[in-house]
């Protein structure tokens, strides 16, 4: 299928390719003269499958039902994820430098990579990025200095148990932080570039972060052979959902995740009732939260 100027293709279904036996690479080729103006759009019904690697102009996901990659895909123009999350293990989604992606809470990137192309500015850029199973767990970047590209995946896992380069052991820190968060970490690399950048994590009800206690939230960074404090920081948000970030620019890439200066963050009760709520430890005592995955309301026990 070849598109060209400002042809759009919608999809209601799964695209299967019956021939060959391996799906065409070049499936969605689109002409040199005009890489950025077509698009595509993903509208099913139902969970669509995206085979095998594919580079778009701009591609749309409108599926609340998710769409499903079978190989990598490169977005040259726009990713717009309006509804329905890109489920993508082990799979690399890139926008090169000056594409752009819109995301949200519920339209993100599962269990993948995002590579994005950055110039300078102050940003933030966003890399909607979560898990399946425990929700979206945002990255942003900001104050680039100069043209850089990075790499960002949601692990959620302990850091501990890593596999090699890894594990990055959380009980490996320096003094001033209390806890380093076994629930979860971020991989953010610099693979192109020199700049340096402030680091935002977002966390949500799985992260165990204490509502009471988000002054005492910092980010931890690996930094070869243990945690250590990125410094300063700014947070908002609640024991449900928000985000912390640096006021320093980081100048190496590596793991980060979430860390406190006292232990009463990341108590997690392994608690859930009928699957519907989570349970947290709070200086209020336990806290029942909505399932942020099934969206139920809270119950009160």
């Amino acid at each position: 299928i070849s598109a060209f100027n400002t042809s759009s293709l919608f999809f209601g279904g799964d695209i299967v390719m019956n021939s060959p036996v391996l799906p065409n690479p070049n499936i969605f080729f689109f002409a040199s003269a005009s890489p950025n103006i077509s698009t595509v759009t993903f509208n099913g019904s139902a969970n669509q499958a995206v085979p095998g690697s594919e580079t778009y102009g701009n591609l749309i996901i409108n599926n609340p039902l998710h769409v499903t990659l079978a190989g990598n895909i490169t977005v040259n123009n726009q990713l717009n994820m309006m509804s329905g999350k890109i489920i993508a293990a082990t799979r690399v989604v890139t926008l090169p430098l000056g594409a752009s992606i819109s995301g949200s809470s519920t339209a993100y990137i599962c269990n993948g990579k995002v590579s994005r192309g950055l110039g300078a500015g102050a940003g933030p850029y966003w890399f909607y990025v979560g898990d399946t199973a425990k929700g979206y767990s945002p990255v942003t970047l900001s104050n680039i200095s100069g043209n850089s590209t990075f790499e960002v995946t949601y692990y959620p896992v302990d850091a501990g148990t890593a596999p090699a380069p890894g594990p990055y052991l959380t009980g490996t820190k320096i003094p001033l932080l209390e806890k380093v968060s076994n629930h979860e970490y971020w991989m953010i690399d610099r693979v192109g570039g020199s700049s340096a950048a402030q680091v935002a994590l977002g966390w949500n009800v799985y992260s165990g972060v204490n509502g009471d206690a988000l002054n005492q939230l910092r980010i931890a960074h690996w930094d070869g052979t243990r945690w250590t404090d990125t410094g300063p920081n700014v947070y908002s948000g609640d024991a449900t959902t928000g985000m912390v970030r640096t006021t320093l620019d980081i100048s190496s890439f590596s793991p980060f995740t979430l860390a406190s200066t006292t232990p009463d963050n990341f108590v997690l009760l392994d608690l859930q009732l009928h699957q519907r709520n989570v349970a947290a430890l709070t200086d209020q005592g336990i806290k029942i939260y909505p399932n942020p995955v099934i969206g139920n309301d809270i119950t009160i026990v």
